[in-house]
């Protein structure tokens, strides 16, 4: 009831935001289900490369090698980490950053190279510590 009488007024502040309201749930709606749940296009084999090729000279890239805290981390460290996610990889690899050169990956690159570090990231149930 509130939304409606909120609507149905003439001018001012209100239906600025009620404008701003309803263009921001169109949007929401507009947005398929489909697009939100989309499995991640790449090859962990082709990141792999990626990795040695971009990486490699300061990161250790394969599995089974730990850093253990030194810097910069290795791959598996990264993975491990629970903010480690598809959206925080490409949100860290489209950024600069101070203590790493700015590289220029090219898209299908960085899809490749995402899914190979997720590929590092311990299975629930895995005997690896």
């Amino acid at each position: 009831m509130l939304i409606y009488i909120v609507l149905i007024r003439p001018c001012g502040v209100h239906m600025r935001c009620t404008a701003f309201l309803s263009l921001f749930i169109a949007a929401a709606l507009a947005v398929p289900v489909g697009a939100l749940s989309q499995p991640l296009e790449g090859d962990a084999s082709s990141g792999r490369q990626v990795a040695i090729e971009a990486c490699s000279a300061c990161h250790h890239i394969d599995a089974d090698i730990s850093s253990k805290g030194a810097f910069p981390p290795s791959f598996e460290d990264i993975a491990k980490l629970p903010s480690t996610t598809e959206l925080s990889l490409r949100a860290f690899l489209r950024s600069s950053h101070v203590t790493m050169p700015n590289l220029l990956i090219f898209a299908p690159d960085i899809d490749d190279l995402i899914v190979y570090i997720l590929s590092l990231k311990p299975q629930s149930g895995s005997s690896r510590p």
